[in-house]
């Protein structure tokens, strides 16, 4: 694995210092967004797959990812129910 050097060691206005940590943080989302595609078996909206043409309805669930230590990924399933989420959230408002 590369790493990715500082060269301007200042502590206020340190663009590069900057970018070097907004760099690590996308691609540690790429990363995850990836795996989440690995596991998700199955075609929904916008995430196609040739090998899971189909949609399945054992996916309805959302894919909770958590990085347990360095570039030990934890992947687990969360039933996902949007419409009890929206009526939830509306009930409180009212």
């Amino acid at each position: 694995a590369g790493t990715l050097h500082c060269m301007d060691k200042g502590r206020n206005n340190n663009v590069e210092l900057i970018s070097i940590l907004e760099l690590r943080d996308a691609l540690e989302i790429a990363e995850s967004v990836v795996l989440a595609a690995l596991k998700r078996e199955e075609s929904r909206g916008s995430h196609h797959r040739t090998d899971f043409p189909h949609t399945n309805k054992n996916f309805n669930k959302s894919i909770l990812i958590n990085e347990q230590q360095k570039d030990y990924f934890k992947v687990w399933y969360k039933d996902s129910n949007i419409m009890e989420k929206i009526r939830s959230i509306l009930k409180n408002k009212g």
